[in-house]
């Protein structure tokens, strides 16, 4: 099942990537800082979507084993939503057609685990299952709301406080990767 996915990326900012991926070659403790200081500034979306994550289990069944262990995993779950920071390149099939159907975040706050991603994204294909996968999309629905019920709100809830939170680590990323590429052209010379 895919993980659902909050992606926080300020709006229109734009290198961001790349910045980070030559911040990464040249100097990985000042990256690894970067992550820490994004980790910070997403902390608002990242507890506002535990906040939207039950303690108990949504369902009667999910503590049950399904293949071998439970669905849910009581306060284990609210562990399992965690910022991770994209530099992957777009894939080459995509940069042929023009980057189009490229939508990869740099900054996503990630639910994994299986319980988690069931219990966010369930019922939003709106394609039916089967009558017990109907039920209990129809019983998520009932009990907490439409799919996404978890990240996105969380993200929408968030987004003006994390993107002030950003701006200002974004153009601090910006000037040190310039830095560290005049100081290898100087180098280089």
């Amino acid at each position: 099942m895919p993980r659902a996915v909050a992606n926080v990326t300020p709006p229109k900012v734009e290198g961001l990537k790349d910045t980070l991926r030559v911040l990464g070659k040249f100097d990985q403790t000042l990256r690894k800082s970067f992550t820490r200081d994004f980790k910070q500034a997403v902390e608002p979306t990242i507890e506002a979507a535990k906040a939207n994550v039950p303690s108990k289990p949504p369902l009667s069944g999910w503590e049950n084993n399904w293949k071998k262990k439970p669905l849910w995993e009581g306060d284990k779950e609210e562990r399992k939503i965690k910022l991770k920071i994209n530099t992957r390149r777009a894939r080459r099939r995509n940069i042929e057609k023009g980057i189009q159907y490229e939508t990869v975040g740099t900054i996503n706050v990630v639910a994994g685990g299986r319980g988690l991603s069931v219990f966010d994204m369930a019922g939003r294909r709106g394609v039916p299952s089967s009558v017990r996968g109907d039920l209990m999309v129809q019983n998520l629905n009932n009990r907490y709301r439409k799919a996404s019920r978890a990240m996105w709100p969380a993200a929408e809830e968030t987004l003006p406080e994390v993107t002030r939170n950003c701006v200002s680590i974004v153009k601090r990323a910006e000037l040190e990767a310039q830095r560290i590429l005049a100081m290898k052209t100087i180098n280089r010379g």
